[in-house]
């Protein structure tokens, strides 16, 4: 899917990421993603669970070195054109990051 459709389809607030990785023109992500912030979630489900979220034909991928991915939730995502931007904090720190990638689709498992 195209990185806008992946923006308006999943609300990323208060989601943490597990693992980013980069492997040539990929980047891969396992997020614990909030399902409770979707609309649709109903009164049982998980609240939260695993997303993985692969960026194909990557060809930036601006992230900071050792962010602490334990202390970290995402605040925002967007996106303009083939560029997607997440927007996260520290938790702990209250230290503001970026993630940038810019690529020509996103899948999700």
């Amino acid at each position: 899917m195209k990185l806008n459709d992946f923006v308006e389809k999943y609300i990323m607030h208060d989601s943490l990421f597990t693992s980013i990785t980069q492997d040539k023109n990929t980047v891969k992500m396992v997020i614990d993603f909030a399902y409770w912030m979707q609309p649709g979630f109903s009164e049982g489900s998980p609240e939260t669970g695993p997303l993985k979220v692969e960026f194909s034909n990557v060809t930036r991928f601006v992230c900071p070195e050792n962010i602490p991915l334990d202390q970290v939730s995402i605040l925002k995502t967007s996106c303009k054109e083939n560029t997607i931007q997440f927007s996260i904090l520290n938790d702990i720190t209250n230290e503001y990051f970026e993630i940038v990638i810019e690529a020509e689709s996103v899948s999700v498992q």
